[in-house]
């Protein structure tokens, strides 16, 4: 009865949670009332850390073939015991982008264990190669009539690429696009929908006044020993362009009367030139 029980002391330490098990036993010195003593022992049953606690996982997002950080897989780490470790079940592949499951193993001070499902993001950091990488464009070649001007249209219009349309966000002419002449170059870009370009050369060829208009020669009727005037020697001057000059291919002989021949410069045109003498 309690009246003959004086006193009851714990010899030694309470033992506190470990790994090797949860029956923990303690010395309990017990005096009874006539100063005899008896040691009895106590079982301390501590429950595991797994049982008292949930981690939370969260998605871990990672560069390809880098090894993710399991902690970093614990969403709620501040709510668990100081001293808690964790590491993965087993190696994650993080050799192919894209979503994949690990396991995390959470390991409490007191050594129990509990496993943690996460998804793990495998990031791809290849650097992605650019349109202008991936596509090539190509200038061409404008070949316009004399007496005609190209177009801004029929410049951007020769300008070839293998993208597909929706790859490209525009094709535009940089320089000024000239009205005469031969082998012009003309640089275009063209922009992909990436924002990288690419810049080609488009020629403009201009054609020649002699394979546009068909000078008509005539007859000149001149004083012996004057030269004839070469422009007298086309017939059909008001059809060809304007500023169109004429000029003798070589000094006409008009020492002698009768009928000769001249060659206008430029026309290929021979003129029969008549010399009288008065």
């Amino acid at each position: 009865p309690a009246e003959k029980v004086k006193s009851k002391a714990i010899k030694g330490e309470i033992p506190t949670p470990t790994a090797d098990g949860a029956d923990q036993t303690v010395t309990v010195e017990v005096t009874y009332a006539d100063g005899t003593k008896e040691d009895a022992t106590v079982t301390i049953a501590y429950g595991e850390a797994k049982d008292a606690y949930v981690p939370e996982g969260q998605k871990v997002d990672v560069n390809k073939g880098e090894d993710p950080s399991a902690e970093a897989g614990i969403k709620n780490k501040d709510d668990l015991p100081e001293g808690t470790t964790y590491d993965w079940k087993t190696p994650v592949d993080t050799d192919t982008p894209g979503e994949t499951i690990g396991t995390i193993v959470v390991t409490y001070p007191d050594g129990s264990k509990e496993e943690v499902e996460v998804t793990v993001n495998v990031v791809d950091t290849t650097p992605q190669a650019t349109d202008t990488e991936l596509y090539t464009a190509q200038g061409g070649v404008v070949n316009k009539p004399y007496g005609q001007t190209a177009t801004n249209d029929e410049v951007i219009g020769v300008v070839t690429t293998d993208a597909p349309a929706e790859k490209i966000q525009s094709i535009v002419a940089v320089d000024a696009i000239p009205t005469t002449g031969q082998n012009q170059p003309v640089n275009v870009k063209v922009t992909y929908v990436d924002g990288t370009n690419d810049t080609v050369i488009v020629t403009v060829n201009y054609g020649l006044a002699t394979d546009a208009y068909d000078p008509a020669g005539q007859a000149i009727t001149v004083d012996k020993g004057s030269q004839p005037n070469a422009a007298d020697g086309i017939a059909n001057k008001a059809d060809l362009p304007a500023n169109t000059t004429y000029g003798w291919a070589a000094p006409v002989d008009t020492s002698t009367p009768g009928t000769t021949s001249g060659t206008i410069a430029g026309t290929s045109r021979e003129s029969e030139i008549q010399s009288d003498q008065r």
